[in-house]
């Protein structure tokens, strides 16, 4: 989650990343939401590109807006002295 805040906080930079969440896999009943972003930290020499990095995973067993509710609780409690992350999501309906 450190890294996490960090690259998708406003840093002195002013460079941050988009958090954005994928609801990616089906394990028989539990599905897998990943939060990706792009670490601002690291370049890649030969790109000159900030490397993908995974953030937070929720794992759950239901599609509907209260489950992800609760995931996005827990992100926002952990952003809470971040300034104004920038979100953005593969248009699951729910999310």
């Amino acid at each position: 989650m450190a890294g996490m805040k960090r690259s998708c906080s406003r840093g002195p930079n002013g460079v941050r990343s988009v958090m954005t969440f994928d609801k990616t896999f089906n394990l028989t009943d539990v599905h897998v939401t990943a939060a990706l972003y792009k670490n601002v930290a690291l370049l890649n020499s030969r790109t000159m590109e900030h490397p993908g990095f995974f953030g937070a995973f929720f794992l759950h067993g239901n599609l509907d807006l209260s489950v992800f509710a609760q995931f996005f609780h827990h992100i926002v409690l952990e952003f809470a002295d971040s300034p104004n992350p920038v979100l953005g999501s593969d248009e699951e309906k729910a999310m």
